[in-house]
């Protein structure tokens, strides 16, 4: 023994310095990639400086066209600033001291003043999720050139006259003297990126406010022109497809209500921080029902262009901006055109022009001058072209936006040019990588990575990689038990986020789904997507169970029938068990929504009662029931009998993990789905998803027949789809995990 002993010190000692080490480096990495990310937000709050924009000023007023309907709470409003005389038989009745407000509903809404003034073009304005109708005053102030900060008396008094002359007039033969008016709807700040079935309603509201806006102005209008913001870019195309299918169906191959849609920040491509499945169908018709019309039917076809607000857009990136699927091919059938903000934003009058460079934020690009300018002059050379064939209107607008982009020294590669100046889809991509590459000569490597990954339009692929890596943990945990605690943590660490930045890197190479994103990006937000699943999963889940089990009394009995559950294996005791745990999610969700929801976002009196909102509130206890669920699996300990005989309580590691990573996935994969049972429950709501509805089947229909099975049925509709398809399969992980 005395010989064996020295050996055995000299093997062991080696070994917990091994340990130490890599636990050493492990906390090292943990810290580098929290700082770093750190390092990015810092950064960020310099590069979103503010001072890339001029303000544009307006004093707008609003008046409501009453287009709303008894069960929607949708609205059209025309814009008309105060100093414009041409409708002041629209405001003389409710006059407010302040810039904007909601006027009175008219009848006199298309017709002037004055018998000289003229009406303008119109132009419909189209915002995104949880936007307002406000944000159209910026468009509207561009339309009749009272725009600035200040003006001197001649110059008010020359632009009123101008006005109310006819001088400014939709058929002007310059710029100078283009005219236009703007419409905008109201959907209520609704959150139209949560579920499909709020796209598919305010596209059909779009396509009735150009029927509705065309019809009141009669021989004064002609092609109504759309600007839309964010995500009411894929709610306009798809109202244009409406409008385009009703004059199809009438035979009408002349009249254009609606054919050019210009674009602000919309993500044509993929919507990023999404994770609703109807949202991908939506995209999926959408493109479909596009490249019908431009194969069958090139008189009815969209034209697009598309302006993305550069790499300062922290929630749309560039790339998702991009237009290159809807071009045919046929440069007679519809533009598809890609453009960066930084590439043709005018000049600034206050500041510095460099702050141009990387464009704007998300929010700002409705009301920055030096953008909203642009997109009057784009409105103009399409308004003046409309009468021309495509590829005239193609060449106008392509000299323009070149124009523009000589200024700014945009250099093509020799084989992207052409006669209008850069091939859109190929120069677009490369201004986006010559924009990525300034960016780095400015901040260097490592702080142009920093300010990439902390981008909020990355949280889809933080997700993304967080289910991965929760998913590699499981497996190699399950398949390694005999690890200690610290090695197997330690080992994941290391091992997981490359794993997950390869199967990541692998998966886009098919999709191209997340923009933007190269693989020091991937690797840094792997690390990072760990750092937050280790941090749920040793730190908030065992805190917040010892702060939950010490202000209750009930998990005693919970966890001692779980543990029976185990070794009874009785079906009858099971199910019992599982009644309970029902009942208690029926009472939490029948006081939550009569206490809290209905009060503060529902009217009693719109409260619907028949097979669609039974059906909904059936769905919402299931979502409650699964929630319940999931939290009393991470947070509820299960007493165990040691070897000795004592009993120790501890949280079991399987269980742990299981509800770390459905705590962050059921919730992201539920929320639009809850939020469009929700609105079934009122007559309101069912009335705009009846769009939704009926579009789901008749897809049905033309994909497997009229026949009518209990499963089909079920199958047809979209909360009972993913009842199936998602909330059973999870609670019944979450019954063999508990049972286990």
């Amino acid at each position: 023994m005395c010989e064996i002993q020295p050996t055995y010190e000299k093997v062991q000692q080696p070994k917990k310095s091994r340990v130490s080490r890599s636990i050493f480096s492990a906390l090292l990495v943990f810290i580098a990639s929290t700082v770093f990310s750190f390092y990015g937000f810092k950064l960020r709050s310099h590069f979103h400086c503010g001072d890339e924009c001029d303000m544009t000023h307006s004093l707008g007023h609003f008046v409501d066209l009453d287009l709303s309907h008894k069960s929607s709470n949708y609205k059209l409003f025309k814009f008309t600033d105060r100093r414009d005389q041409r409708y002041s038989h629209l405001r003389e009745n409710h006059a407010k001291s302040y810039d904007h407000d909601e006027g009175d509903t008219t009848e006199r809404w298309c017709q002037t003043s004055h018998f000289s003034a003229s009406v303008g073009h119109s132009v419909l304005y189209v915002h995104g999720h949880l936007g307002s109708y406000t944000q159209s005053r910026s468009l509207g102030a561009h339309g009749v050139q009272f725009s600035g900060g200040s003006y001197s008396m001649d110059d008010t008094n020359m632009i009123t006259q101008s006005l109310t002359n006819g001088t400014f007039h939709a058929h002007a033969d310059t710029i100078d003297n283009f005219l236009y008016d703007v419409y905008s709807v109201d959907f209520g700040e609704e959150g139209s990126a949560f579920h499909a079935s709020k796209l598919f309603a305010q596209a059909n509201f779009i396509a009735r406010s150009v029927e509705f806006i065309a019809e009141g102005c009669g021989k004064e209008i002609e092609d109504i022109t759309i600007v839309a913001h964010s995500i009411g870019g894929l709610a306009s195309r798809m109202a244009v497809v409406l409008l385009n299918k009703k004059l199809k169906d009438r035979g009408d191959t002349k009249t254009k209500l609606a054919q050019n849609v210009i674009t602000l920040a919309s993500p044509h491509v993929s919507m990023p921080l999404n994770f609703e499945t109807s949202i991908k169908k939506f995209y999926d018709v959408l493109k479909r029902e596009e490249s019908a019309f431009r194969d069958s039917d090139s008189s009815h076809t969209t034209n697009v262009i598309s302006i993305s607000g550069g790499l300062r857009d922290e929630l749309i990136p560039p790339g998702s901006c991009g237009t290159g699927d809807m071009n045919s091919g046929d440069e007679n059938v519809g533009i598809a055109l890609s453009i960066l903000a930084s590439d043709v934003m005018s000049p600034k009058s206050v500041g510095r022009n460099g702050a141009l460079m990387y464009g704007m934020d998300h929010r700002a690009i409705v009301w920055c001058h030096n953008i909203v300018s642009v997109v009057r002059d784009l409105i103009y050379v399409m308004k003046v072209s409309s009468n021309s064939t495509t590829s005239e209107t193609r060449e106008q607008v392509h000299k323009y936006v070149s124009q523009k982009m000589a200024h700014k020294s945009v250099v093509c590669h020799n084989d992207e040019l052409n006669g209008g100046g850069c091939k859109s889809t190929h120069a677009y991509e490369h201004r986006i990588r010559l924009q990525e590459q300034t960016l780095q000569d400015e901040y260097g490597f490592w702080g142009s990575q920093a300010m990439f990954i902390t981008m909020l339009y990355n949280v889809q692929l933080l997700i993304f990689l967080y289910v991965l890596n929760s998913i590699i943990h499981n497996i190699f945990v399950f398949t390694n038990s005999r690890e200690s605690y610290y090695s197997e943590a330690v080992k994941c660490y290391f091992i997981i986020p490359p794993t997950s930045t390869t199967i990541a890197l692998i998966f886009n190479q098919s999709g191209k789904i997340f923009h933007q994103a190269n693989n020091a990006h991937v690797l840094v937000i792997a690390f990072l997507a760990m750092n937050i699943y280790y941090i749920l999963l040793y730190g908030i889940v065992p805190i917040f169970s010892l702060i939950v089990n010490s202000f209750t009394n009930v998990h005693p009995n919970w966890s001692k029938e779980v543990a029976t559950i185990g070794s009874q294996l009785l079906l009858g005791r099971i199910i019992r068990l599982e009644v309970r745990w029902f009942l208690r999610s029926i009472a939490i969700y029948v006081v939550v929504f009569k206490l809290l929801i209905i009060p503060a976002l529902m009217d009693a009196k719109d409260m619907a009662m028949n097979i669609t909102s039974i059906s909904s509130h059936m769905f919402l206890t299931m979502v409650s029931f699964i929630l319940l669920k999931i939290i009393h699996l991470g947070c509820t300990p299960i007493k165990r009998t040691t070897s000795v005989g004592g009993n120790q309580t501890r949280y079991s590691k399987q269980r742990r993990m299981i509800a770390a990573l459905l705590f962050i996935i059921f919730p992201l994969i539920v929320i639009g789905k809850v939020i469009y049972a929700f609105s079934l429950l009122t007559e309101s709501g069912q009335t705009k998803a009846a769009a939704f509805i009926e579009f789901e089947k008749i897809q049905w229909v033309s994909r497997y027949g009229s026949s009518h099975t209990i499963l089909k049925v079920l199958w047809m509709h979209d909360l009972a789809r993913f009842s199936i398809s998602a909330c059973i399969p999870i609670y019944l992980l979450l019954l063999c995990v508990t049972l286990s």
